[in-house]
Order: structure tokens, then C-alpha cells, then sequence
């Protein structure tokens, strides 16, 4: 049985690009998408969703969101107010 330990949910930009092809149904046809790779101050690194591009060592604080197909997936924001953006981003493929 796997424990789950909540942790901070605070990171920084390691790495961060935008998408313009996908093979993913989600994704392919509301391109491009930004993603990126962010440690978390906790330790792990973990791959999200963002609204753009970030540049090396942006400040995120990473959200819980859920994508059009009802599944749950990461994203980081740097700013309160892109939680809302972000989702409604997120929601709106038809797949």
C-alpha cells in the first residue's frame, strides 16, 4: 500500500516548452500548449500544465485540475487568478 504524504505544493521552472503538435486527441487540434518540468520544493519533480512558457527558475505553486476527460493532472501557476484560466483551458477540448 502506497502512503500519501501531503507536502508543500511550491516549485520552481526547471524546464518549460510549447507544444505544437500533438498525437494526443485532447491536445491536437487547440495547439500550442505549454507544459513544464518543476521541482518541488518538497523534492519531487513533476511534469505540468502551464498557461505559457515560463524561463528558468520561475517561482509556480502547483494545482490539482482535471482535464476534459475527467482525469486529474497537474498544473502550475504563478499567480492566483491562473487557476481559473488554466482550468477552463483545460476543459474546453471536446476531444
Amino acid at each position: 500500500m502506497i502512503e500519501i504524504i501531503p507536502c508543500d505544493a511550491s516549485g520552481s521552472v526547471i524546464a518549460s516548452t510549447r507544444i505544437y503538435r500533438s498525437y494526443a486527441l485532447d491536445f491536437a487540434k487547440d495547439g500550442p500548449w505549454s507544459v513544464a518540468s518543476v521541482k518541488m520544493d518538497a523534492g519531487p519533480i513533476v511534469f505540468a500544465h502551464v498557461l505559457d512558457s515560463l524561463v528558468l527558475a520561475t517561482s509556480v505553486t502547483l494545482v490539482s485540475l482535471m482535464d476534459a476527460a475527467g482525469d486529474g493532472v497537474i498544473g502550475a501557476i504563478t499567480n492566483e487568478e491562473d487557476v481559473t484560466i488554466l482550468q477552463a483551458r483545460l476543459t474546453k477540448f471536446d476531444g
